[in-house]
């Protein structure tokens, strides 16, 4: 009786690892991103129980890879310096502003960044600092509704309108009645831009990317249930929802065999996370939805083949099948886990800080 027990057990726990590996529920979220802050700290020069969001390592505030970790942070109500990341952030809106009157010339996504990340450091991004005149920088009216750097916000390309559309919604931020960009007229702008098959580029020319449908979803989530219609240039009626159910179908025909994504000639783990922050801001559970699941793998087990010695996330699978820890894909596989963990916490979305 005992060798029984003692083989059943053995069973089970092949049987558990097995789960694990290839994704669901039975993964311990909890686990993954406190492995995952542990291998951004040890990056980051930081003692494993200390602060990592004071400047020195690869932390430099207003720096896109340390204001993502920041948010991060945040999401997962860790004990961290946000007190003096705030402030060095606020102290670099001011020194651009002054220096070049705004963030960028192009990309107002360098607006959207750092709105996300002072309120994740628990500032408020429409007094983000005051210009030598003395009046508050705002930088939710410069880098969404009011955007005049370029001709048009979407110079950039869809990622404009797509992190308008999340900075404006992280705290239901209301658009004056004289806003040059509404949430509607994002809304539609993007709308314009999906492909045939249903997925989103980084502009019209570019074709679909996994990535950028990934986010775009992101930015429409909050509209999946309006049942507002939207008339096209190519004189279409459509709604989001149809909209969005389009795009996820794309996203699920691209997922490969292994529950994994390729981008260009190789495999990407950041897509395999994108994806899952899209899904889980739509309200659907990555590791349930058989449209995300091949061979018995999920795409939550598709993004844990990546997972490299020290608790870090590899940006790809190597020729020779090594994976090396990489800090912009860990953070986000931290993201895609954290996003996992809300949707089954009931807490809402990544980007919803209202």
């Amino acid at each position: 009786m005992k060798r029984i027990g003692a083989i059943l057990l053995i069973i089970a726990m092949i049987f558990s690892l097995t789960c694990c590996e290839a994704g669901g529920n039975d993964c311990d979220y909890d686990k993954e991103i406190k492995d995952i802050i542990a291998f951004l700290k040890s990056e980051a020069e930081a003692d494993k129980d200390g602060e990592m969001l004071k400047e020195g390592g690869y932390i430099i505030p207003g720096d896109p890879l340390s204001d993502w970790i920041a948010i991060l942070l945040s999401r997962n109500d860790m004990q961290d310096d946000f007190d003096g990341y705030l402030k060095s952030l606020e102290k670099k809106v001011e020194e651009l502003y002054e220096k070049d009157g705004g963030l960028d010339g192009v990309k107002a996504t360098e607006w959207h960044r750092i709105s996300l990340a002072i309120t994740a450091c628990g500032g408020e991004p429409s007094k983000a600092g005051k210009t030598k005149e003395g009046e508050n920088i705002d930088l939710i009216k410069d880098g969404t509704y009011m955007w005049h750097q370029t001709d048009d916000i979407s110079a950039q390309g869809n990622n404009a309108l797509i992190f308008a559309l999340i900075t404006l919604d992280s705290r239901e931020y209301r658009c004056p009645e004289n806003s040059i960009y509404d949430r509607e007229r994002l809304i539609k702008s993007l709308l314009e831009g999906q492909e045939k098959d249903g997925g989103f580029g980084l502009s019209r020319a570019t074709g679909s990317d996994s990535d950028i449908t990934a986010m775009a979803l992101q930015a429409l989530a909050p509209y999946y249930d309006s049942s507002q219609k939207y008339i096209l240039e190519d004189g279409r009626e459509v709604t989001v929802k149809e909209c969005a159910d389009r795009a996820v179908d794309f996203l699920s025909e691209q997922m490969k065999e292994d529950g994994r994504y390729t981008y260009g000639n190789g495999y990407s783990s950041e897509t395999s996370s994108q994806v899952i922050i899209a899904l889980c801001a739509l309200g659907i559970d990555p590791a349930e939805d058989k449209r995300f699941e091949k061979n018995g793998v999920d795409i939550v087990g598709g993004l844990l083949t990546y997972k490299a010695d020290g608790g870090g996330y590899a940006h790809t699978i190597e020729q020779d099948g090594k994976l090396i820890g990489n800090v912009m894909a860990s953070e986000q596989a931290g993201r895609a886990f954290t996003a996992l963990k809300m949707l089954k916490e009931g807490k809402g979305s990544y980007y919803d800080f209202s």
